[in-house]
């Protein structure tokens, strides 16, 4: 994995996450999160691999060496993985943080993640706290992770 680092990339991330703390001073109590497609499609970007089309089912990037790769973002406290799709071989789950940088939570082979994943939800979706996967990542031997340059 090999991340994205340019200053413009950093830059673009921190201009919505500004907008978000303006609005949040002038409405107290309110939430303004960037979510969904917006977090997620900078987190792929970020993640810095060979992207496939856009709505790819069950996977979004290819590494170097083949691996099919799933890429979770998120800046709250879980990721959703799809529960009907062929689970990919990597998984990489990023967590944007208040000030717009990035954190890697999780990077490593997919099916342990799959496995603890709850029960699927009507939209098909399992949840994985970020808390599980930061403890399974500590297990992952870095030979099972891809590059992060």
């Amino acid at each position: 994995m090999r991340r994205s680092n340019s200053e413009q990339t950093t830059r673009l991330i921190q201009d919505p996450h500004g907008i978000v703390a303006d609005l949040e001073e002038i409405a107290p109590g309110r939430r303004f999160t960037p979510d969904g497609h917006v977090v997620d499609t900078i987190g792929e970007v970020v993640a810095g691999l060979e992207l496939m089309p856009a709505s790819t089912e069950g996977y979004d990037a290819v590494a170097p060496d083949g691996r099919t790769v799933a890429i979770k973002t998120t800046q709250r406290t879980s990721v959703a993985v799809q529960a009907d799709v062929e689970v990919p071989d990597h998984l990489i789950v990023l967590r944007i943080e208040p000030g717009g940088t990035v954190k890697v939570v999780y990077n490593g082979p997919a099916v342990p993640a799959w496995d603890l994943a709850g029960t699927p939800q009507k939209n098909g979706q399992r949840r994985i706290s970020l808390t599980r996967l930061d403890a399974l990542m500590a297990r992952t031997p870095l030979s099972d992770r891809l590059d992060e340059r």
